[in-house]
């Protein structure tokens, strides 16, 4: 009812001041002039009508939607209106001879523009207000989501972020080294000859920062600031120096494998996994950060099981635990959804703070003004927050199932043309390729869990063991899920290597085949 009685408003002060504009320029000499004036004002405004159409219809979902009919409507009946208005206007001939035009009441005229453009203006005043309230009842709802997910306190006595901090300000050389030897060294680490005298050099000037990422990794908890009310946050968490101290780390640990001490070695490989475990913070930056160091912890773990011959006792430093990323992936989710979702974007548009959506054009550009607007509010809201609760449930949904379960659909939501509002549409991101990679993470997570056992099962026994059912009970209660597959993880044997392997995200069996799909983890006998 709102919607009808803008357009008819709209509509009745737009071709009143046409017919304002008819008037005045009938009383003017000359044909040609009456026509420039009143033509050149009708063009202008029947211009902009047409305009404003097509770009309603040109945004992304917005053909052949309730907007679109509603502004190319209106843009048609006003055209209409301004040719009759003119018709009668100018070229009717009046009792007096001259344009009919003439004996229009200018006072009139003006009368219903205005009173037709005041109603109009509390007309779109009050459905804006109505809008407002509703956006305000849904940043309070998502206000209470995000304190349900916000993570639990940690004492400062308890907090590792502090020792982090100190770590990744210790760990850059004093003396920056020169040359490609150490670069080479960071980015392919089977390159690293663990006799180099420089090799031992670099890791002894990094011992002291080594020594303090240790110490935090192996502290209760860790909370790194950080403000999940507020849509323009930022993660305080250093990614780059978190990922340069993990890599650090990780060749430590193969040097000391490498030099045949395997203790040490799995000090590191465990500090690898007490990383990880501290970045639980219900966001997809930390998500994705704790998802690496995982993968980087495990590589470890493989190589210094393979390269040593630890004992049980040097083997129970390291604990993986129950980790499951996909897990972690949904509640990052549900707090992006809840702390920067519809609700605080509409928000920062109307204040003009674009925050993380990108411009990359003059069409994005253009939605980003309107999405600040009363016009945006009135008549685009309701549909993006309905479509950004369907989008939202959905995702999570999908995102509770296990994903060789949900494959299917994620593939299915992934390739389906982008529909519903005009900023629900700005935050679709596609979770599904976030889906993959937390399935393959949780693989490898699974694989090195085995890894482990099978050490554990070779310091026992003197050998690696044929098969991993072997392992349960004594090592492990049962063999791990696959995360791609739903069956166990698969092993098989070759020569002194036991190859442990997920089928991979295309769900066929290669035999953790080199140059497969399948997620591998390699451990050899010495």
């Amino acid at each position: 009812m709102g919607h009808a009685l803008i357009w008819v408003e709209t509509l009745t002060a737009a071709l009143a001041a046409v017919g304002l504009v008819t008037a005045w320029a009938a009383r003017r000499s000359g044909r040609r002039v009456r026509l420039v004036l009143a033509g050149g004002f009708a063009a202008v405004l029947v211009g902009l009508a047409v305009t404003a159409a097509l770009f309603v219809a040109l945004l992304p979902g917005a053909w052949g939607s309730y907007q679109a009919w509603f502004a190319s409507s209106w843009a048609a009946a006003l055209a209409a209106g301004v040719v009759l208005v003119l018709a009668r206007g100018l070229w009717r001939t009046g009792e007096a001879g001259g344009p009919a035009g003439r004996a229009w009441n200018l006072g009139r005229l003006a009368a219903v523009a205005g009173a037709a453009a005041a109603l109009d203006v509390m007309t779109v005043s009050n459905l804006d207000l109505a809008q407002k309230i509703v956006l305000a009842r849904e940043r309070a709802d998502a206000g209470a989501r995000v304190v349900i997910l916000l993570p639990p306190p940690v004492a400062d006595r308890d907090n590792a972020a502090p020792v982090y901090r100190e770590a990744f300000a210790v760990l850059p050389p004093r003396h920056p080294p020169t040359g490609q030897k150490v670069k080479m060294w960071l980015a392919r680490p089977a390159t690293v000859d663990p006799l180099d005298p420089e090799v031992t050099v670099f890791l002894r000037d990094r011992e002291p920062g080594l020594a303090l990422l240790r110490k935090a990794a192996a502290m209760p908890g860790c909370r790194f600031e950080m403000d999940y009310l507020q849509p323009q946050r930022q993660w305080a968490g250093d990614t780059t120096s978190i990922l340069a101290a993990a890599r650090l780390l990780a060749q430590d640990a193969r040097v000391r494998a490498a030099r045949g001490e395997p203790g040490p070695a799995l000090v590191d490989v465990a500090a690898l996994y007490g990383m990880a475990r501290h970045l639980d913070e219900p966001a997809l930056l930390p998500v994705m950060v704790a998802a690496a160091l995982d993968t980087i912890a495990g590589e470890a773990l493989a190589e210094v099981v393979s390269r040593t011959a630890p004992t049980a006792a040097e083997l129970a430093v390291v604990r993986p635990g129950d980790v499951s990323h996909q897990r972690a992936l949904r509640r990052a989710v549900e707090m992006e959804r809840a702390a920067f979702g519809l609700p605080g974007l509409a928000t920062a548009m109307e204040a003009r703070e674009w925050g993380p959506v990108r411009v990359t054009g003059l069409r994005e550009a253009a939605v980003q003004w309107a999405a600040g607007t009363a016009a945006y509010r009135v008549f685009f809201l309701a549909d993006d927050l309905a479509a950004h609760r369907e989008d939202t449930a959905a995702v999570l949904a999908l995102l509770a199932r296990p994903y060789w379960e949900a494959r299917a659909d994620w593939e299915a939501r992934d390739q389906a043309p982008s529909g519903g509002g005009l900023m629900a549409q700005a935050l679709r991101v596609p979770v599904g390729r976030y889906a993959r990679d937390a399935a393959h993470v949780d693989a490898r997570h699974r694989l090195a869990q085995l890894a482990l056992a099978a050490a554990s099962s070779r310091a026992a026994t003197g050998a690696l063991p044929e098969r991993v059912d072997a392992l349960v009970p004594t090592y492990l209660p049962a063999v791990p899920a696959d995360p791609f597959s739903g069956l166990p993880l698969r092993s098989r044997r070759d020569g002194k290597v036991l190859i442990l392997y997920s089928v991979g995200p295309d769900g066929r069996d290669h035999g953790g085949a080199v140059r497969s799909d399948d997620v591998t983890m390699r451990v050899s006998d010495r």
